[in-house]
């Protein structure tokens, strides 16, 4: 990690200074720029373009599970966590849709308090709720409150 932080600064600042400031030695790090790529790190670049490619493809709408069959039918093997992994890793979030549920006209005033009764009664409506004969709140005493029942 800070080897590559080294790697990428360097075209800003001394080799020496950020060797120093990181508290690595500069014989490491010319050490650690000879050292091949390892396979795995390797496969993990290989993964990261075709992650993003099949994300990419489907409008940026597959998550991980539809992600890690797409690759699976593509002949790597790899499981879901590492793909969940990566993507996250790359900043790859899907975009959620919810779905269309088609709720009445006036769904929205009875998210608001307003009921079309006076009264507070319970489920078998005869014997009324306690909890319901209390005063409402400020917030919802207002006009606001008014013009969205009568709405």
């Amino acid at each position: 990690m800070r080897y590559g932080f080294i790697e990428v600064e360097k075209a800003m600042y001394p080799v020496t200074m950020l060797c120093r400031v990181l508290r690595v030695s500069r014989s490491g790090f010319y050490a650690w720029q000879q050292h091949p790529i390892s396979p795995r790190a390797e496969e993990t670049r290989r993964l990261d373009v075709e992650i993003k490619e099949l994300f990419e493809a489907s409008k940026r709408r597959s998550g991980s599970p539809k992600i890690t069959r797409a690759l699976i039918d593509g002949g790597w093997q790899v499981g879901e966590n590492r793909v969940a992994r990566r993507m996250r890793v790359l900043g790859l979030r899907s975009i959620v849709r919810r779905r269309f549920t088609g709720s009445p006209r006036g769904a929205g005033r009875a998210a608001a308090g307003c009921s079309s009764t006076s009264s507070a009664e319970g489920p078998d409506s005869s014997t009324p709720i306690a909890a319901f004969n209390t005063p409402a709140p400020l917030s919802l005493t207002g006009s606001a409150n008014t013009a969205l029942c009568r709405a």
